[in-house]
């Protein structure tokens, strides 16, 4: 008989009740301090562990235990990385496969499931964040940033939208002054983004490539032609008269497209102030 044939008066079980009960004792294990052969250190706060249970949570853990560095051989491994509040929490979820995600702690869970590469939490962290974006911060650049450093894209995309829609007041915060070229060609390349008139998004342009003229003032040329529909008014007596326009000629020629070009309007408060005058 085959190793993998099995008698046909044998039958194999599988007790999901047995599965879950090892788990939840694993956890008490841990809670308890007992059979533990690991302490993981957060900023000096100590959480006793089971070096096999972090270890089967892949990421971090399953290439910390395998590999040849010291904290293979060393009973503690600290993680000055992570927060410490939320230490716990991802540590019950390594266990349990669950988490309780608050406004106030989702952001650092993310952090700490990006850096322990656990893709398992990381993933219903980003839908959760996704869901709740409005919620996690007043200015949704900064949510946008976040999503950005953690590669969280459910939560990067509604919070570019909260941005494209809020864009007229996020202009105004201290936060535009110092977004990436990055980020400035993503928001100005949505057809989302929410405005009176093109011509605040020529001004919001000029407001940040001013603010850091050394580095930005070269990159205006490649920037300029975000900028969709202008009025030829606005060109001749606004544009025109703009030095870092007038000394490119590419930005010039990008002046003519607005003039002779259909315009490819964005989802505007006013859409007849978007659309060019011939």
């Amino acid at each position: 008989m085959s190793i993998n044939q099995r008698p046909k008066n044998s039958r194999k079980l599988c007790e999901i009740d047995q599965t879950q009960a090892v788990i939840q004792q694993l956890d008490k294990l841990r809670r308890s301090g007992l059979l533990c052969d690991v302490t993981i250190v957060v900023n000096g706060r100590e959480f006793p562990a089971h070096r096999a249970v972090l270890a089967a949570s892949g990421g971090f853990f399953a290439g910390l235990f395998a590999s040849n560095m010291q904290e293979n051989s060393q009973n503690i491994v600290n993680l000055g990385e992570i927060d410490p509040e939320v230490t716990e929490d991802v540590l019950t979820f390594i266990y349990t496969g669950q988490i309780e995600l608050t406004t106030e702690n989702a952001v650092a869970i993310l952090k700490a499931a990006d850096f322990l590469l656990l893709e398992t939490l990381k993933s219903p962290v980003d839908s959760f964040l996704a869901s709740m974006c409005q919620h996690i911060s007043a200015n949704p650049l900064r949510s946008y940033g976040i999503a950005l450093d953690y590669k969280s894209p459910l939560f990067k995309t509604t919070a570019l939208d909260l941005v494209c829609a809020d864009f007229l007041d996020v202009i105004k915060s201290n936060e535009f002054l110092e977004i990436s070229t990055e980020t400035i060609q993503e928001i100005f390349s949505s057809d989302d983004l929410l405005v009176n008139s093109e011509e605040e998004v020529f001004h919001a342009l000029l407001k940040w490539v001013k603010h850091n003229p050394g580095d930005r003032e070269p990159l205006f040329p490649t920037l300029f032609p975000l900028i969709r529909s202008l009025s030829e008014e606005f060109l001749k007596s606004v544009v025109f008269s703009e030095q870092l326009v007038f000394a490119q000629p590419k930005c010039l020629g990008h002046v003519l497209d607005c003039i002779t070009n259909e315009p490819r309007p964005r989802d505007c408060l006013d859409r007849e102030d978007a659309v060019s005058s011939n």
